[in-house]
Formats: structure tokens, sequence, C-alpha cells
């Protein structure tokens, strides 16, 4: 992109810009997440919690080269962690560390890199500096990161860095574009199905500015070639190890065809839809807590809006009313440039910008239109028209739009802030009072002032009607359930209501300051030497407007007390078996809290931490089709066959007789559900649950001990080669799943009639290996009760040997009689892994050629 010369200060201006966003951010970071130095403490983090980085599967360095998640299920194949800045420092700081500081540090990075993508496009160091401070504390990908996802943060970084390596006509155009490639595939790995968004809007882009800036000839047909090729090839190349891993070994799609089997087409909406963003809560994007913040924040911070709402509960009130999700608040100020760029950019006279960014600015704002139009998703019909292409509709949520939504509002801050700079604080100073400016200002300004002077009206206006309407606000917040159990309505939803008129109060204080400092830069208040204080004010402006706006998100605990252990999880995690646990399933009241304790606090957080298998899935959007059919063959009342056959040993169900009554109902009364712990919960404070064992308390951990041990072995097999047919024999009441095993292929050697069971033992067990010592009496096969997969591979006395598929879904090895070690080791190939290193010492490579030739001329 050509800037105009004016934009080009000396490198000393650029370095001081740099310096002051680094302590800005380090300051302003610093005080917000301060509670991370605490010794002990940790972040909240809902997507990845410690417990789970934690856990054994997640390990470094050999998670990179494949993950079994053996935790949940009877296992699956987790791919791999990925060559990414999230998963570098989770290597680098280990699980605690990483938790307490992996957001600062994304939002850092976030900050840093979109100066360098100013400065890159010619921006000017002001720019760059008030852009990097939007940047790092935009609510979008704040609110992300504290969620767990830093994700979000570095795949915006890398997409405005890509943005500034493709915005250029001068030299070294095939290597920023390969840059810009490296940069949109390591956003595909650092997110998936986000970084798939951003590299189509960085794609659209890269078309945009080569048909709108670099002309016919043939430099500028180099040019457009450099970008449509060389563009998407080194985003294939860095993304290569993330699409083999999700692809090929996790089989993503695979589990969406067989999501789209098992689901109509509305179904398939309702579900790929759910997290919408409601038109009427765009408004979230000028104030940060119209709607709330996260369920949990108190003093009437709650959440209240409908992202994510099950689309069914207003029809019907059945399913979830409310999800608290990401923020998407932009800042009052950031908006207020972004809206001052497309004003300018329609000038037809006297306009600030080149006629090659006014186009860019066109861009940008159609990215801003388009993103949300279809972030709205359900809540409007623009969304039906993308759903309905063939790639579109693998995506879940709408909502994610929102993500390209605030690329496009940054770019424009960028450039509203450079039109401020040029047309109004770069000029000769002058002494002359608003008045006299007013008399002479040009019409544009003119109506700029009274256009945001209107807009500031019509907002108290309506911040007057709604201070009025807390009758009805609070009777909403009762109708759409805000409160919950053991809270009075009426008083929740007028704390709710209060709370929300009070963020629009804050909004107007925010606005009227940011029209102010607008309004006297205009008259030439800031001109000249007085520019810096234009600066320190918007800055200033930008960082406590939003900083106050991000500190809902940002909560803390205390993780030793949290994961300390209980009498329950004890009896869990010292059984050298591995069998696994579940809850009672059934719809009962007098089981509510304990499965809601199980799920929310047991299995999502102390099962991880201290290894626990579980039969159930804490988060599963997409299944696959062998493990629906598995679970649907035993559902009802041969739900126990469902355990025996997953080594699910433990149950958490009710106390007195309730393991009784399971057995007389679902087990012919043969006595296998014996009550092993009887206990209470209770809460212990800051949202963790204790455990107190007593005689009296309502619930039990029930022992069935008619579960098959993790590693069984059988002298008498049948082989069944239909799938369909292999999961009826295993549901059939006749068949007895300790005596024989189904198997999908004819193995070396047939059973031998009435042969005596051998027995097995686990000698050693990681969520990889597993080492087996069996002892046969006659050829047997040995069994584990974990999911067949391909890239498990086995040995017999140190010999490769067959892996064969037992009762429909598990694995195991054919053995000779005699003493055997058996190795079950989980091998994948990690073809692209190599591909992606190689993508980023590329990288590193380039950058440095590029570094030194910018450098060289000035331009940072």
């Amino acid at each position: 992109m050509t800037q105009r010369s004016s934009d080009r200060p000396a490198d000393k201006a650029g370095r001081a810009s740099l310096l002051l966003l680094v302590v800005v951010l380090l300051v302003v970071l610093g005080g917000l997440f301060a509670p991370s130095m605490k010794s002990g403490w940790t972040l909240f983090l809902n997507d990845g919690p410690l417990g789970a980085l934690m856990a054994d599967y997640t390990k470094t360095p050999g998670s990179f080269l494949g993950i079994w998640q053996d935790l949940n299920w009877v296992g699956a194949n987790g791919g791999s962690l990925l060559p990414s800045f999230t998963f570098g420092e989770f290597w680098l700081f280990g699980p605690v560390a990483f938790s307490k500081f992996h957001a600062p540090i994304a939002l850092f990075a976030l900050g840093i890199g979109a100066w360098i993508a100013c400065r890159l496009m010619g921006f000017s160091p002001l720019t760059a500096v008030l852009t990097g401070f939007a940047a790092a504390l935009n609510m979008n990908v704040f609110s992300n990161a504290c969620w767990g996802l830093s994700s979000r943060p570095y795949m915006l970084g890398l997409a405005m860095l890509a943005v500034a390596a493709l915005s250029t006509r001068g030299k070294l155009i095939w290597v920023r574009c390969a840059l810009a490639g490296l940069a949109i595939g390591m956003g595909i790995t650092e997110g998936a199905d986000v970084g798939v968004i951003f590299s189509v809007v960085v794609g659209c882009y890269g078309i945009f500015y080569s048909l709108s800036n670099d002309g016919l000839g043939s430099a500028g047909r180099l040019r457009a070639v450099a970008r449509v090729v060389v563009l998407p090839a080194f985003a294939l190349l860095m993304a290569i190890h993330i699409i083999i891993a999700l692809v090929f070994n996790a089989k993503v799609l695979d589990a969406v065809t067989s999501q789209k089997q098992t689901m109509n087409p509305e179904q398939q909406w309702d579900w790929a839809t759910q997290w919408s963003l409601p038109k009427s809560e765009t408004f979230r994007l000028l104030i940060p807590g119209l709607h709330g913040y996260r369920m949990d924040t108190p003093d009437g911070g709650r959440y209240w809006g409908a992202a994510g709402r099950d689309p069914h509960w207003d029809v019907t009130g059945q399913g979830y009313p409310r999800f608290s999700g990401a923020g998407e608040y932009v800042g009052v100020t950031v908006m207020m440039l972004a809206l001052f760029a497309c004003a300018q950019a329609l000038r037809k006279k006297e306009s600030l910008y080149t006629p090659g960014e006014r186009r860019l600015i066109a861009f940008w704002a159609a990215v801003a239109g388009v993103s949300l139009l279809l972030a709205w998703g359900r809540f409007a019909p623009f969304y039906r028209g993308v759903f309905a292409l063939p790639f579109f509709s693998s995506f879940r949520n709408p909502i994610k739009w929102t993500h390209p939504l605030h690329l496009a509002l940054l770019m424009l801050f960028a450039y509203g802030v450079q039109a401020l700079l040029r047309g109004y604080l770069v000029k000769t100073a002058t002494k002359t009072g608003f008045g006299t400016w007013w008399a002479k200002a040009g019409a544009f300004d003119k109506r700029w002032v009274w256009g945001c002077a209107a807009f500031l009206a019509l907002s108290v206006l309506g911040w007057m009607i709604y201070l009025t309407s807390t009758g009805d606000l609070t009777q909403h917040m009762v109708k759409t359930a805000v409160s919950v159990a053991n809270e009075d309505p009426q008083t929740i939803g007028r704390e709710v209501a209060r709370f929300s008129q009070r963020e629009v109060g804050l909004y107007l204080v925010f606005l009227t300051l940011s029209l102010a400092v607008m309004t006297r830069a205009l008259s030439g208040g800031f001109s000249g030497n007085r520019q810096i204080w234009a600066g320190v004010l918007l800055g200033g402006l930008i960082v406590v407007d939003l900083s106050r706006a991000n500190r809902p998100w940002i909560q803390h605990y205390d993780y030793q007390a949290k994961y300390e252990s209980n009498p329950v999880i004890d009896l869990f995690r010292h059984q050298p078996g591995h069998q696994r646990v579940t809850v009672a399933p059934f719809s009962m009241r007098e089981l509510s809290t304990l499965q809601q304790v199980y799920q929310a606090e047991w299995m999502q957080q102390q099962f991880p931490f201290y290894n626990i298998p579980s039969i159930d899935l804490i988060q599963n959007p997409r299944d696959q089709q062998d493990n629906i059919q598995f679970k649907t063959a035993f559902t009802g009342t041969n739900i126990v066959r469902l355990w025996e056959l997953t080594s699910t040993r433990y149950v958490l169900g009710l106390g007195g007789p309730f393991s009784e009554m399971l057995g007389n109902q679902l087990d012919g009364s043969r006595g296998r559900f014996k009550p092993a712990l009887p206990f209470t919960v209770f809460s212990a404070g800051e949202g963790r649950v204790g455990v107190t064992v007593t005689n009296q308390g309502p619930y039990s951990v029930i022992d069935f001990t008619g579960a098959l041990p993790r590693a069984s072995l059988f002298t008498q097999w049948e082989v069944v080669v239909n799938p369909e047919s292999a999961l009826q024999r295993l549901a059939d009441s006749a068949f007895d799943p300790h005596a024989s095993v189904v198997l999908s292929q004819s193995p070396a050697s047939p059973p031998t009639p009435g042969a005596t069971a051998g027995k097995v033992e686990i000698e050693s067990y990681s969520p990889k290996k597993v080492i087996l010592r069996a002892e046969a009496t006659a050829p047997s096969i040995v069994m584990m009760t974990d999911k067949f997969d391909t890239d498990w591979k086995v040995t017999l006395d140190g010999n490769s040997a067959t892996l064969l598929r037992c009762n429909y879904l598990m694995h195991g090895v054919q053995i000779p009689a005699g003493q055997h070690r058996v190795e079950f080791q989980f091998q994948p190939q990690n073809k692209g892994l190599p591909v992606s290193i190689a993508a980023i010492l590329i990288g590193v490579v380039l950058s440095g050629v590029l570094l030194a030739t910018v450098r060289k001329g000035g331009e940072i």
C-alpha cells in the first residue's frame, strides 16, 4: 500500500512508540492478571481447565507425536498437539504456569503483532501504538483468552500480519506473500475452523488488493499471481499437520458425515446455529455489559442474553435457556474512529485518502457488514445461504463470524487514526478558539460534529427511556430464567436490570469523552507540537475503557484447594485396574444434584487431574458413527450390558436400597451391584464441592462387579463379520461377555472347545502404551476394552502381531498357549509434523530477510 510521505516519521519515533506500547501493555496486563502471580492460584479456564492440562495423555513432548485420550468413553484418537504458539507455550511452561499466564502472553503478542502490521503497512507510529492498544484489549479476543482460548488473540494477530504482508507493491513481493501464507497456515493450526474463516477473509483481501491496486500490467499480474498462488501454497504447507491430525487421525469429517446421517435437515440447522448472535445483542459492540458477562458474574453482572440458547427453549421451555459466551465490545473510541474512516472515504473531494486506500476501506467495511450478517445466524435469514454450501455446512456456531468483524473494525480504526493525523494533527498549530474554527470549518467537519452530537443526544434519550423500564426489564429477567435455584427471581431480576442500566450510563461517559477529544482534534486544538496530547488522550481512553470493561472476564481461583482430593476421588484413583466410572443416568429429582456435581466438577476437573477414567464424555459435538451405534444398541434396560462391556466398574448413585433396585430391575437379581461408599456432598466455598463419608448419606458409590476388566483373556470366541450382527449378538441376553468375545475377523488359530481360561494382568499402563503379562492354557484372545484404532500397534513377546477388532468397538490380539508379554502401543504416523516444522523454519528465515530489507529501507 502506498502511504504518503508524511506518514513515514523517523525510526526514532517508531522505536519510541514500540517501547511505549510494550511498557503500557506490561503494566495493564500485569495489573489485570496480577492474581496469577499468587502461589497456588491460577486463571479459571473453561476450555482446557488445569485438571485437563494435568492429565497424563497431554504430557509433552510425547503429545506432539500423538494423543490417545483414554479418560473418556473407551478412548479416542485425539490427533496430537500442534506446532503452534499456544502449544509451544504449554510445552515450555508446563500445565500450571501455562494456565496462569497464557492469556496475558497471547494478548501481549497480539498488541505487538498489530503494531508491526501497522508499521509494515506504512502507518504512523501513533496509529501503530493506538491500534496495538485496541487489539490487545479487544474484548472479543480478551474474553476468549480468559475462557482458555488464547489461540484467538494469536489468530487475530497473524491475520493482521498477513494483511500487512499482502499490502505492498514494492520489492520482495514473493517473500511477503509466502509469509502471509505461513501466517494464515499458523492461524489455521491455532484455531481450526476459525482460522479457516480468517483465511477466507485474508485470501479475499489479497485478491481485492491485486485487482484494485496492482493494475493489469505485467508487474501487476506477477504480483497478483504471487498473492493468489503463493499465499495458499504456503498456508497449506504450514497447516498440513492439523489437516492430517483432524481429518485422518481424529476423523472429524467422518464424524460430520455420521452426524448428517443421524439428523434431519432442521435438526442439523438447529445444532449448527445454536451459538448465534441475536440481533439485539449487536449493541454489545458499543456497550460491554449491556447483556451482562459470565453467568456467575456478581453484583448483577450475570449474562442474560440468548446467544447459545437451545433453539427450542423459546417455544417449549425445554433445554438450556442460557450459556455465557464471549464479549463483543470493540470500544467506543475504536468504533468512533472506524466510522470516521468510513465517512472520510466517502468524500469525493478533499479526501484524506488515496483512491487505493478508499477502496481498501470499502473492502473492510464490507467485511464488517457481511461478517455481522452471518454472525446473526439463526436470528436472521442471511446465514441460510452460506449454510447450504457443502463446506460451510460442516461449520458450527455462526457467532464465530464476529472474529473477522473485529479484524475489520480494527483495520478501519487504524485508517481512522491515520486520517485524523493527516488532516488535523500534523498541520501547523493554531491558537484559534472553537468558535473561530467553527465559522471556517468545512462542510464535512460540521456534518461530522452535528452527526456525533445527534448520536450522543439519541444515546442519552435511549438511556433515559431504559432507566424508566426497570419493571418490564425485571419481568423479562424472570421470564428468561436469569435466577437459579434458591434465589428470589424478582430480586435477581432487578439486580441484573440495574447493572445493565449502569453499563449504558458508563457507555455515555466514554462516548462523551471520546467525542470531546475528537472534536478538539478537528478544531486544531491538538495540531502541530500538541498532537502528542491527542495520542495520550485517545490512548488513555482506549486503555481505561477496555481494561474496565474486560475485568469481569478474569477469574482466578485457588487450584490447590479446588483439586484437593476427597474420599470418593481417593477410592477411584487408587484402583489398580483402571476400570471406569459413571453416574446413574436416570431422570430422578434425587439424583440431579449428584449428576450436576459429577458432570461439572468431578468429570471435567478432578477426574482428569487424577487420571480417573470415565465412560462419559465431557464435550463431544460430533460423535463417530460406530460410537453412536454401540451406545444405541444398549440403551434403556440393557444399559447394564453397556457398563459390562466398557469396564464401567463404579456407578455413582443413591444410597440405601438403590443398588439393590438396580440389580433387581436391570440385572436379573444377580447381586452384582453392591454399595461401596456412602457419602454426602456439601459446598466447600468458592465453587468447591466437599465430600463426607456417612452411612446416612443420600448418595453412594456402587460397585458393579459384573464389569469386564480393562484387560481380559478368552479361550472362546465367535467371528461375526457383519457389524450389525455383531452388535445384535453382544446385546443378546444369552451372550456371556465374560466367557466369549466377538471378533470381526478370523484369527490365526480356532478356539479350543472346553479349554479353561488363563489369566492376564496389566504390568504397566500409560495412555499410549500398555504392557500385559498373560498366561494362557490354550490359544486365546487378549482384549483391552479400549477402542479399536489402526494407529494402535501390538507386539507379542517383542514381535509384531495382528491387531484384532473385538466386541465391535474394542481391540485385542491372539496369543498361543503359554506365558507371554503383550504390548499395545499407540503410534500415529505424524506425516505432517515434519512438514509444519519445516514451514516454521522457512518462516523464520523469510522473516529475517524481510526484516533486514525493511530496516535498511527505514520503513519501521
